[in-house]
């Protein structure tokens, strides 16, 4: 169903799971099952993985935004990737 690189990481495996997560959190948001607290703290959740784990890196280097919709791939964008993560790529 889908050609598996040789080398590819656990890592990199468990980042697609986290994103699929994420994606999943960001829309039940969109359809106002999240509450606000419990949506903000999501975002920092994100946002700390985002800046401070490899799902960045994994983001351009991984095609993660090819795995996810639109809506959500500009989520991560403009909120999740760090300023400095984004001007390199």
């Amino acid at each position: 169903m889908y050609n598996v690189p040789e080398h590819l990481s656990s890592d990199l495996a468990f980042s697609y799971y986290i994103v699929y997560i994420f994606s999943h959190m960001f829309h039940m948001r969109e359809r106002k099952i999240l509450k606000d607290n419990e949506w903000n703290g999501y975002v920092q959740y994100m946002k700390n993985t985002f800046k401070y784990g490899t799902i960045s890196e994994y983001w351009y280097m991984g095609k993660m935004y090819e795995w996810v919709d639109k809506r959500f791939r500009e989520f991560v964008e403009t909120t999740l990737l760090p300023a400095s993560k984004k001007e390199v790529n």
